[in-house]
């Protein structure tokens, strides 16, 4: 309790460096909140889930305050010590002081309100030029858990397509495991061609990674799906990832029947993508 008495001007930062148990910290943060006006408190939580950094344009958006309110909020949540100026690459914003004030104020929020401040988020970014520096995978991460699944699954495979651009394979995979990951919630919504787009891009990242564990993964995911669609799209694409898994294992004749019957699959559904990315591995 006399934790709670600390003098209001002491560095919020600084004490809660000194402090290790959880109900502590939840304590004095729970009692420097008490003083804060209702929109700088509104503020704070939207914060919260936008991230542990942000710029002053993503926090006036999302919250929809006016300029002037929205600094407001800001100067009081930076007097509280609660939010501090940062740099990040060449733009100015602001930064949680501490990582525990972001993780109480979470905690204190409930799942319907988090969602619904995720999708705000999502919606307000997606809405301006240039995202406000957020990235793909973060526009993602924040319709995924507004839940709104298909433009996650979107931002998602865009998130794979740029990490690939910047040679960063291991993220482009990542990224395509997260939109793999939303298909049960994207049955009935999403198209062939999407999933094929997922699918055969993501066995073409993993042959080029020789990641031959996930190659054959994606490969039987395909060919799983493309059976329960009725999908020779689906089937051809898994037949050909197996294909190129046998290869990576000098099975060469197995290989070869696999890109045959992926070949055949193809064909029927009409793909110009496909047949060429098949010719080329046979």
């Amino acid at each position: 309790r006399a934790l709670l008495n600390y003098p209001s001007g002491q560095d919020l930062n600084d004490m809660l460096n000194r402090l290790p148990l959880a109900p502590t910290i939840s304590a004095v943060v729970s009692e420097r909140l008490q003083p804060l006006s209702s929109p700088s408190r509104q503020m704070l939580d939207i914060l919260a889930v936008l991230g542990s950094k942000f710029s002053p344009a993503v926090a006036e958006a999302v919250s929809a305050y006016s300029t002037e309110a929205a600094v407001e909020a800001l100067e009081e949540l930076e007097k509280a010590h609660f939010v501090r100026p940062a740099r990040f690459g060449i733009c100015d914003g602001y930064e949680f002081a501490h990582d525990k004030i972001r993780e109480v104020i979470l905690l204190s929020l409930s799942f319907a309100r988090k969602r619904m401040y995720h999708l705000r988020i999502a919606k307000a970014v997606e809405a301006q030029p240039g995202h406000f520096q957020l990235s793909d995978a973060e526009l993602a991460e924040h319709f995924q858990e507004g839940g709104e699944y298909y433009l996650a699954f979107k931002y998602w495979l865009n998130a794979a397509v740029h990490a690939l651009r910047l040679s960063a394979p291991r993220e482009c995979g990542a990224a395509y495991r997260h939109a793999a990951q939303l298909l049960e919630h994207l049955t009935g919504v999403i198209t062939e061609d999407e999933l094929r787009g997922l699918l055969s891009s993501w066995i073409s990242l993993e042959y080029d990674l020789n990641d031959l564990n996930v190659l054959e993964q994606v490969s039987q995911q395909a060919q799983d799906l493309g059976a329960a669609l009725n999908s020779s799209l689906l089937q051809g694409v898994g037949l050909s990832g197996k294909a190129m898994y046998h290869y990576s294992i000098s099975q060469h004749k197995q290989a070869l029947a696999l890109i045959e019957q992926a070949i055949q699959q193809t064909a029927s559904a009409h793909s110009r993508v496909e047949d060429a990315r098949n010719s080329v591995r046979r």
